[in-house]
């Protein structure tokens, strides 16, 4: 997760009397699903950037967060990063799906 997450979590609406349930924003979680990146992930990350919410520089910017302090040259953390370009085609509209 981000360093921050905790800050930008949304809450969740519902009849809540003593706990304050939160969910991570939008970026953070695709930011999540960008490591692993298997078909289930694809199809999530799919459908949170079909709600238009998703803006590829605030996904930078949370990934980025995210690797801080990781080797950039690490297996992971690449293809991390080349997962997250596939998000920016699709936004981009250069993809039609993930």
């Amino acid at each position: 997760m981000p360093m921050g997450f905790e800050q930008q979590s949304v809450d969740v609406r519902g009849p809540w009397r003593v706990i304050r349930p939160k969910r991570p924003e939008v970026h953070d979680l695709v930011v999540t699903k960008l490591k692993r990146f298997h078909a289930g992930d694809r199809e999530d990350v799919q459908i949170l950037c079909d709600t238009g919410e998703v803006e590829i520089g605030t996904l930078r910017e949370r990934f980025n967060l995210a690797h801080a302090f990781s080797d950039m040259d690490d297996p992971q953390v690449v293809t991390a990063l080349e997962n997250l370009e596939i998000v920016a085609e699709y936004l981009k509209g250069k993809r039609r799906s993930l």
